[in-house]
């Protein structure tokens, strides 16, 4: 019975450490599975709403880091400017147009950076005199 406990107790530490390892590989997002999400968020039927909610979530939230690392003063200048009356779906549409212009091997890169990236392009900020 001893014999058995521990082999049982060794099995359920290897299936989490093994399940950990599984969800650490997903974290990542590609620029491409962004686009992906919002591709199947723009469709009709209740299957959309979870990818576009997705899509349009992760923009926003990197509009906020951005916002909140500027609060914070981690840069010594404001990178993007995006102005108050852009509404968070149209900073996600925005962005997404912007991504599909990138040629498909950039596409595979991390989709905040990408994104990061975009939103400095579309919504730059006037040169500090």
């Amino acid at each position: 019975m001893r014999a058995f406990m521990s082999s049982a107790a060794i099995f359920f530490m290897l299936s989490i450490t093994s399940l950990a390892e599984a969800e650490i590989r997903h974290v990542h997002q590609s620029g491409q599975h962004l686009i992906d999400n919002c591709d199947m968020g723009a469709k009709t039927g209740v299957d959309s709403w979870i990818p576009g909610g997705i899509c349009m979530g992760y923009v926003s939230a990197i509009s906020d880091m951005l916002n909140t690392f500027e609060d914070w003063g981690y840069w010594n200048s404001k990178k993007v400017c995006i102005e108050k009356r852009v509404e968070a779906y149209d900073l996600g549409l925005a962005v997404i147009e912007a991504l599909k212009l990138l040629p498909p091997s950039q596409l595979e890169h991390n989709a905040a950076g990408l994104t990061v990236n975009a939103m400095t392009a579309l919504y730059p900020c006037e040169p500090a005199e």
